[in-house]
């Protein structure tokens, strides 16, 4: 009875665990690099900006907001050196030119920097929305734990009350149902993290591997969290595999 008590403390350990890490789904450079630049130090070096440096170990915010500046200045000093090319020109030729037709120049060139000034103005507006979108998709959960969880803990409460006999649902049904979903969320997770490992061993040359990593990041949280109730609706005969070695060691 104490060994089995221990068991259940350190498996509940394990479970808070296992959760608090899954909570945290961002990608993050492995070695905590900052700004590591091209080969990178491992095989998940990523580049969709393509700036040379890989993003997992940048704030993407950060070089998104410094592109659209550099832009920004310049497409503004372009039209600026445009304008000025521009009056110079009238200006050398405003002494041969008749005063009706400087006016239709003037004109011309009024309605060419209105122009410009428009094109500025949609640019910044597209810059800002990218920024927003940007913003609002990292705070979105891209791992989903908001419906696994809760999923989770509902499958974990009611295998307890199933084991308990106070629910009217065989624990024969609920383990074959998860036995089911573990084999066919095993293949996602066994096609991407072989194509992650040939990568590593750069047999493969994939350059965008950010959906892959997604990928195998949410098959290998739905496979963990699928496998704790597993464990847990097996926890006894596991309880009882481990007494019989420890009575083989005793003798």
């Amino acid at each position: 009875m104490i060994f089995y008590k221990t068991m259940k403390k350190y498996l509940f350990l394990l479970l808070i665990v296992t959760l608090s890490f899954f909570t945290y789904g961002k990608d993050s450079c492995p070695f905590d690099k900052k700004n590591d630049p091209y080969p990178g130090m491992c095989g998940r070096y990523t580049d969709e900006n393509n700036d040379s440096i890989c993003d997992l170990s940048q704030d993407l915010n950060d070089s998104i907001v410094d592109s659209t500046l550099e832009t920004e200045k310049v497409e503004d000093l372009k039209n600026i050196y445009e304008s000025k090319t521009v009056e110079d020109e009238t200006l050398k030729n405003q002494e041969n030119i008749p005063s009706e037709e400087n006016k239709e120049v003037k004109e011309e060139e009024t309605t060419k920097i209105n122009e410009g000034n428009t094109l500025n103005d949609v640019k910044l507006e597209q810059a800002d929305r990218e920024e927003k979108n940007e913003e609002n998709y990292d705070e979105k959960d891209r791992y989903f734990l908001f419906l696994f969880l809760p999923l989770f803990f509902f499958l974990f409460f009611l295998i307890f009350f199933s084991k308990r006999k106070k629910v009217p649902v065989d624990i024969c049904d609920i383990n074959r149902i998860i036995n089911i979903l573990l084999v066919i969320d095993f293949i996602p997770v066994l096609f991407t993290s072989t194509f992650l490992v040939l990568r590593e061993y750069r047999v493969l040359n994939l350059k965008n591997i950010s959906k892959l990593v997604y990928m195998h990041n949410l098959t290998g949280v739905i496979f963990v969290l699928l496998m704790i109730l597993h464990i847990y609706i097996k926890l006894q005969y596991y309880i009882i595999l481990v007494k019989k070695f420890t009575k083989r060691g005793e003798k």
